[in-house]
């Protein structure tokens, strides 16, 4: 389990100047922390790949939902 703590003001203020952004608060941390570009995270399993896929692949973390095979992913 990670702290997201250092994630959630900022979160919350992206979230309040962008109401109308379709990033609900907590995909927007986790977003903040995939941005974040320290390794905290080996994958990233998600039902709303949308909202995160850019930032996967941007920043070489393996995305997995329900359309993933996992055979591919030593799991």
């Amino acid at each position: 389990m990670y702290d997201d703590s250092p994630y959630r003001e900022e979160a919350l203020d992206d979230h309040m100047r962008w109401p109308r952004r379709t990033l609900s608060l907590v995909d927007r941390v986790i977003r903040s922390m995939i941005e974040d570009q320290k390794p905290l995270f080996d994958f990233l399993l998600t039902y709303n790949s949308g909202d995160f896929e850019d930032a996967c692949r941007r920043y070489g973390i393996p995305l997995i939902n329900e359309h993933t095979l996992l055979d591919s992913y030593d799991l």
